[in-house]
């Protein structure tokens, strides 16, 4: 989770300085990352799913 709480601090640097397009980048590359570590989530426990049945 380090690299999620790294994105986060930037993005609330940003944030505070009012840069929108740094907001804008850093708000689509958590989104990303969330997306990425969701479906990483998913077949883990579809495959221990799997396992188990």
């Amino acid at each position: 989770m380090e690299k999620m709480e790294v994105l986060r601090y930037r993005l609330y640097e940003a944030i505070e300085k009012g840069e929108k397009k740094e907001v804008l980048f850093l708000s689509r590359k958590l989104d990303k990352y969330i997306v990425e570590k969701t479906k990483q989530l998913l077949k883990e426990k579809e495959k221990h799913f799997k396992e188990c049945v």
